[in-house]
């Protein structure tokens, strides 16, 4: 009767991960080919659920380094100001930046550089320990051309 019971369990396990369905992520030439909307981070944050879901291109500072991967105002470096965002006086978090699986993000020269990001918007992700404001997923950065 044990065995009956190990070999039904393991049968119903099997099903189950046979049909689970992961999302996976888009190929980069299918993310080349989306139409990006481009917004500005000032308006990316101040109507965030507006955008969510949506492929956008916009332009901040980039910061990279041990678990951080963010874009902020570029006017917030100038205030000093590592942890929050500061629009109209009220303080925001940083947005996170989640690279493509299979691109990596030069951070050594993009650091502290003013860049574009692209890539899909999503309000439920809060990055790195839950920490940022949203996230900007499956991301392509360049630096911005002034």
């Amino acid at each position: 009767m044990r065995l009956l019971n190990i070999i039904f369990i393991s049968i119903v396990f099997l099903v189950i991960s046979c049909t689970y369905q992961k999302k996976l992520s888009p190929s980069i030439t299918e993310l080349k080919e989306k139409n990006f909307l481009h917004v500005e981070l000032a308006d990316l944050v101040m109507n965030k659920s507006s955008y969510h879901g949506k492929y956008i291109e916009t332009n901040g500072f980039y910061t990279c380094g041990f678990e951080n991967s963010s874009i902020r105002f570029v006017d917030s470096l100038l205030l000093d100001m590592t942890d929050s965002l500061l629009l109209n006086g009220t303080y925001f978090q940083k947005i996170w930046v989640e690279g493509h699986p299979r691109q990596m993000i030069d951070c050594d020269s993009l650091n502290n550089s003013q860049v574009i990001v692209k890539g899909l918007f999503d309000t439920s992700g809060h990055g790195h320990m839950g920490f940022y404001l949203a996230e900007i997923k499956y991301s392509f950065l360049s630096l911005k051309k002034e």
